[in-house]
Order: C-alpha cells, then structure tokens, then sequence
C-alpha cells in the first residue's frame, strides 16, 4: 500500500481541473441570484422552491447519492437508477461515481487525517463550504483506495456517462429554466443547490464538530433525516438512521420514502 505525505494529501485530494472552477462559479452563482429572488419573488414561491428543494435532497441525495449508490442499503427498481442521477442534478451536488468515491473513503478513514471532509483536520469552514468547491475530481489517498474506486465504476455505464457530460448537463438545465423564466431558475435550480449543499455541510462539519459522528435531532429534521449522523456510521448498510427503539417524535423521512420505493 503506497500512501501519500500529508502535505501531498492536502495539496493534492482534490485534483485540479479545467472543470472545476466551473463547478464552483455555478454553486455561487446559485446563492447570489437567491439574494437578489428575495425582492421579486412571493412567499408561495419560497415555499414551493424550498419544497422542491427538500424533495430533491431527500429522493436523490440523501437516499439516491448516499444510502443506495454509495452504501447499497437497500434494493431498487431499475427506473430509480436513472431518477436519482438525473434529478440529482437540479442540486449540483457533482457526479454520483465521484460522490461515493469521497464518501466512501470518509467511512474508512472516519475523523483521520485522511477523512477527505474532517472538520478537525481540515477546519470546520472549510468542510462547509468543500461541496461547492470540488464535486468534480477524486484523489484516493492511497493506490489501494483508487483501485477499489475504478472496480466499482467499471459497470457503471450511467454514472459514467453523467460524469462525463455533467457540466453540459447542469447548464442545459439552467438555460431552459432561464428561458422560461428567471424565478424558476432561482426557485427550480438555485433553490435546491442551496438545500442539498447546506445540508450536507452540516452533516459533514457540524455533525463531526467534535472529532467524531454525532446524532443531531434538529440536523436530523433539516437534512431530511441524515443528521442521525452516529446512528449511520454505527449501521452504514440500513437503509433508516433510526434504531428500532427511536422515540415517537424523531423521524427519518429519507427512510420513510424509501420504504415506499424500495423491493423487498
């Protein structure tokens, strides 16, 4: 097993690309125009944009990304497969083969160094604000790490595909929203960019603000039930982040939706 320095670690994680700085310009690009929404747009269109938003983070993020592509808890029919990366791409939160590769090193390397979004070795800012500035690159720590990334991507032909076309694809979705009109974009596209990339900021820093996972109640509530963040890392292959025992008033709404799509 080779492993890298850590100066090369931190220098490096994340490789520089002709993409990336579009990825990033995009994601502020998002945030301002919901600065400048809030003089023109009413209050039923906060409120749909901000549903939309939790719907997209809830279907694709956190039970498409996260607890089917990545962790595999559960089984689903074929058509989700083509749901959760397409749609996903309405919160920008990069490509799936991507995501599931930095995610599943920050499994096996939990809170260390080499934990590619630890808030105690690369500082809480920077893990907030990480997902807007690399979705689109992978740099494994080890050569081990990029092995096991490549077998797992290798028949994987509509992740791929997605990876490859993903910034053709993200501003095709802008364009047409823009045409239509400018307050779908921010209500359809920038809305749910902000949702999906807040929420997992605060799994990812809050939620390891200490060195380790912790279980958040009201992180559970605004991050469509993923602030159980201790729960998962104890049980990463069950498709709820709710024990058996949980109380009447904590609720998991990703593993509700789940429980509704997914084949027994």
């Amino acid at each position: 097993m080779i492993q890298l320095t850590q100066k090369e670690f931190k220098d490096n994680y994340y490789i520089k690309s002709k993409r990336t700085p579009y990825f990033l310009i995009i994601n502020i690009l998002a945030h301002i125009s919901i600065i400048t929404a809030i003089f023109y747009a009413e209050w039923w269109m906060w409120a749909l944009g901000f549903l939309w938003g939790y719907w997209i983070n809830m279907t694709c993020y956190a039970a498409g990304y996260h607890r089917y592509y990545t962790h595999r808890a559960f089984k689903a029919p074929r058509w989700y497969d083509y749901y959760f990366q397409f749609m996903a791409l309405f919160g920008n939160p990069g490509p799936a083969i991507i995501w599931r590769g930095i995610h599943t090193l920050h499994h096996k390397y939990s809170d260390t160094r080499f934990d590619p979004h630890s808030p105690k070795d690369r500082g809480f800012w920077n893990v907030w604000t990480m997902g807007m500035r690399a979705g689109l690159t992978f740099w494994p720590p080890t050569r081990d790490d990029l092995v096991d990334w490549i077998r797992a991507n290798r028949k994987d032909h509509i992740a791929k595909w997605i990876h490859s076309n993903y910034l053709l694809l993200i501003f095709s979705i802008m364009a047409v929203l823009l045409l239509i009109d400018p307050l779908l974009f921010v209500m359809g596209f920038c809305v749910p960019v902000f949702c999906t990339h807040h929420a997992s900021a605060i799994v990812n820093a809050y939620c390891h603000r200490t060195g380790k996972a912790l279980n958040e109640e009201l992180a559970g509530f605004v991050t469509v039930g993923e602030g159980y963040h201790l729960n998962h890392h104890e049980d990463p292959s069950n498709y709820t982040t709710l024990p058996e025992s949980h109380k009447w008033w904590q609720f998991d709404i990703t593993g509700l939706f789940i429980k509704m799509i997914r084949k027994t």
